[in-house]
């Protein structure tokens, strides 16, 4: 099977074993928007605590397809309308999640609430793969082929285009920007559990942070670095957030009377769905933060279990029996889980298996498609064209294993180098702004990555599917947006 199916990589990161299980329903749940009720193939799998999703070429086919629809504009806008509505039950679960003492709470109770939130992260992750490139490709294709007829010149399309895709209006993480320069501000000598309540309100923050030590040094070096700042360098810094926000939307305004009506309803499309994604994302990683560091973390202490032995080696259904029975993983099952799990279906039968058998499995099934390590060139979506286009420098990787691991990269990260990474976080931002340019496994136009990219007039090419896999820390790498393909120089 392995040499007949092209498989092609979706994404891939550290995931505790319950966000990796839900992930199973990401397809099915974004299929049901558009009235689609088939049965995915997919194959999930998690090496050592690194989670990756991969999907038959023929999957990636029927988003395409799919993502057709997105051309009509009221389609999109009730899609949006529906995802808006799950992204305040995530966020209200947090808030419950955050307030709830949970030693107050009947098993059953528990059972009921640990449901609840898994029904919300499953339904959320399929609204974040709405705007994965497979099912914006229609409208981006649509939108540069609309400039391509009206601006001969390559160059003008890039720049149209890049005009269009900026998001004049702030986003959620420059709310949250503004938000915590003013707390800053507002709160000296600040106790450790109003920082931590903070940091909590806001878990996207420590995504990659698996215990509350960990957050609570994460939150106060943050808070330390900006008051050590001052107030007027506080204040110019939110100034400047504002100024540049002004500045993009007057461009767009003096430019937008040279683009058509339907130039304009894409481009509308394609931002809408980019800011949909980063509040998806946010409340998604808030939620996920919450059930670990509140609700497994009490579990841990309830049933006298080891807190990562929780995170890594307990399934959904674990988590449930543990609740009605005291069941507990074998220490044997919980190795072999944290070594290698994998999650498969295929032709409408779903398989879950670990261990040495599991992992040969997935090797047969992706023999064919996994990128050759001796590659020197590859190909993405170019994200933003950035200024200059062409850019010659040091590769820098950015892990996202665990919060230590990328503050490391983050520390170690010199400004000029690029960035290559899964995937770019909000807690990336500061050295996204030092950056020569950005290059991503995954993502589309509407990713985090493109989002900011534009933002800072940088280059950006994501969904290469292989950067990381390939490059290494101190390559010379040339990124070139013009073709939409990355070289590996030495």
């Amino acid at each position: 099977m392995g040499d007949t199916i092209k498989y092609i990589y979706v994404a891939g990161q550290r995931k505790t074993l319950i966000a990796t299980f839900l992930k199973k329903g990401t397809f099915t749940a974004s299929y049901a928007y558009f009235n689609n009720n088939v049965e995915p193939n997919f194959i999930i799998f998690r090496h050592n605590l690194n989670a990756e999703y991969w999907v038959p070429e023929s999957e990636v086919l029927r988003m395409n397809k799919f993502g057709e629809k997105y051309l009509g504009r009221r389609f999109t806008e009730s899609i949006l309308n529906k995802v808006k509505l799950n992204v305040n039950a995530a966020w209200k679960m947090v808030e419950k999640l955050n307030r709830l003492e949970f030693s107050a709470l009947s098993n059953a109770k528990l059972i009921e609430l640990f449901s609840q939130i898994n029904s919300i992260l499953l339904q959320l992750m399929g609204d974040l793969f709405l705007s994965q490139d497979f099912y914006t490709k229609a409208v981006e294709e649509r939108l540069i082929s609309l400039l391509s007829s009206k601006f001969k010149d390559r160059k003008k399309v890039d720049y149209y285009l890049g005009i269009l895709l900026k998001d004049y209006d702030l986003d959620a993480i420059q709310r949250e920007e503004i938000d915590w320069y003013n707390y800053v501000l507002n709160h000296k000598n600040i106790k450790r559990e109003e920082l931590m309540s903070y940091v909590l309100r806001n878990g996207w923050m420590i995504y990659n942070a698996f215990d509350y030590e960990t957050a609570y040094n994460f939150i106060l070096e943050r808070y330390r670095k900006t008051e050590n700042m001052g107030e007027k360098e506080i204040q110019k810094r939110i100034k400047n957030i504002l100024l540049n926000k002004q500045k993009a939307r007057e461009e767009f305004n003096a430019q937008s009377e040279k683009l058509t009506p339907k130039m304009l309803e894409l481009a509308t499309i394609l931002r809408d769905l980019a800011k949909n994604r980063l509040e998806v994302k946010l409340a998604t990683n808030s939620l996920e933060v919450a059930l670990n560091l509140k609700l497994l973390y009490f579990l841990s202490k309830k049933f006298n279990l080891n807190f990562c032995d929780l995170l890594d080696g307990y399934l959904p259904g674990d988590i449930r029996k543990l609740l009605e029975s005291g069941f507990r993983v074998s220490g044997d099952k919980i190795k072999r889980r944290k070594e290698f799990v994998s999650f498969v279906q295929i032709n409408g039968k779903f398989d879950v298996a670990s261990g040495n058998d599991a992992m040969n499995k997935i090797d047969n099934l992706l023999s064919s498609s996994r990128p050759k390590k001796e590659q020197k060139v590859l190909k993405g979506n170019v994200a933003s064209i950035g200024s200059p286009s062409v850019v010659t420098a040091t590769a820098r990787i950015i892990r996202l294993g665990n919060d230590s691991e990328l503050r490391e990269d983050i520390n170690r990260f010199q400004k000029g180098e690029i960035i290559v990474t899964i995937m770019t976080q909000p807690n990336m931002v500061p050295i996204m702004k030092k950056a020569a340019a950005v290059i991503t496994d995954e993502g589309g136009i509407c990713s985090h990555a493109a989002i900011i990219s534009r933002e800072f007039n940088i280059p950006c090419i994501v969904g290469t599917r292989a950067a990381t896999k390939i490059i290494k820390n101190g390559d010379k790498v040339t990124i070139d947006t013009s073709e939409g393909i990355v070289r590996i120089i030495k």
